[in-house]
């Protein structure tokens, strides 16, 4: 009877841990996504440094926008110019015919408001996947820097490419172009966030994503000053 209820307790005390494994070998597919999930979550330290630095990059955008806005401003106004009495009226010249052709440079202007407004993301979009926002920002202010590009032949990527410029290249290209030291940095500062959000090393939280994307909308506002 002893013999019997040791055996008794000896299943007892197995069942639980042979139910476990059978469970964890049934399910061992989705046990290994899970605890790979797990080895890829980034830590609140990192998300909070990322959107630290995305504030950073926006203010510093914002920044030299609003200097060189100021340095635009005219200290007074000019004094006021005589006007010359008006002359005769010339005799009526027969009307030419337009020009269709309109040139290369007012045709890029044209594009750019629409392709600018391609660099905000909807509220949506930015709360369930900053980090895809944040790569959609990027890629409109590519097309954006690409289509300003098409004005300066003579800027090349140093090596053949095939498809889209690397963001690098990119840069490089406008800073050929003649854009300043200071927006090339900011260039830079933002191909390298789209960069760390594009290889999921840092986790983006919306809050960063906005940051980002003002931040892009501030870069095409002196990338259109090339034009």
């Amino acid at each position: 009877m002893e013999v019997a209820e040791l055996v008794l307790k000896y299943i007892e005390a197995l069942v639980w841990p042979a139910v476990t494994l059978a469970l964890l070998w049934i399910w061992r597919d989705r046990v290994g996504e899970a605890i790979g999930r797990l080895s890829r979550v980034e830590t609140p330290v990192g998300a909070l440094e990322f959107q630290n630095e995305a504030r950073r990059v926006r203010d510093r955008a914002e920044a030299v926008v609003d200097d060189e806005r100021a340095s635009t401003v005219p200290a007074s106004l000019p004094a006021p110019r005589s006007v010359p009495h008006p002359a005769p009226w010339p005799d009526p010249q027969p009307l030419s015919e337009p020009e269709t052709q309109e040139p290369p440079g007012d045709a890029v202007r044209r594009r750019l408001p629409l392709l600018r407004e391609g660099i905000g993301q909807p509220d949506e979009v930015v709360d369930h996947s900053p980090a895809g926002a944040i790569v959609s920002a990027w890629n409109a202010l590519q097309i954006f820097a690409e289509e300003i590009l098409t004005r300066y032949p003579w800027v090349q990527p140093r090596r053949p490419v095939s498809g889209r410029v690397p963001p690098g290249e990119l840069v490089r290209m406008l800073q050929r172009a003649g854009l300043h030291q200071e927006w090339v940095d900011v260039m830079d500062d933002l191909r390298r966030l789209r960069n760390a959000a594009v290889h999921g090393t840092a986790a983006v939280t919306p809050q960063a994503a906005r940051d980002f994307i003002q931040g892009c909308k501030s870069a095409a506002i002196a990338l259109e000053g090339l034009t």
